[in-house]
């Protein structure tokens, strides 16, 4: 597990689902996640359960694997993520922002999310997009720093 590559929510979103003050961060998730877990998956479970429940005060991406799979969590806003399995003949490379886009709902193999994002965004219209779902067009930034700094 890794802990953590540095993200940033855009303030629209922001408004709706704020940061928690007093939620996880990345000093404390491997401490609360990895003793407590055997698997990348049920690591994504945990981390994604303890964000919806108490919130982060951060957004972060974190890195899970294992013999057998391999992980991606993304932190959005206090209470939403999203994780997507790296299939076996590929890698990521992530840069300062959020990197996971298009969401497949049907897809438990390979898509995890909080309980309630579709719902979150389709109540708060953040999609600008209604054709599909990209976590990071939705939830990202879209600054001149992610062009520069970023990536």
């Amino acid at each position: 597990m890794s802990a953590t590559e540095s993200a940033y929510a855009n303030e629209r979103v922001l408004g709706f689902d704020p940061l928690v003050e007093k939620g996880i961060g990345e000093e404390a998730m491997v401490t609360v996640v990895l003793p407590h877990v055997k698997t990348a998956r049920e690591g994504v479970k945990r981390l994604g359960a303890i964000v919806e429940k108490y919130g982060t005060c951060e957004s972060n991406g974190i890195l899970f694997s294992d013999k057998d799979e391999v992980w991606y969590l993304e932190t959005g806003s206090g209470h939403h993520w999203v994780a997507q399995r790296i299939p076996d003949d590929c890698y990521a490379v992530v840069a300062n922002q959020l990197a996971i886009q298009e969401i497949d709902f049907d897809d438990p193999d390979n898509f995890m999310f909080s309980a309630s994002i579709q719902e979150f965004v389709s109540k708060n219209h953040l999609n600008p997009d209604e054709t599909c779902f990209n976590f990071r067009n939705i939830f990202g930034t879209h600054t001149l720093s992610d062009e520069i700094y970023s990536t």
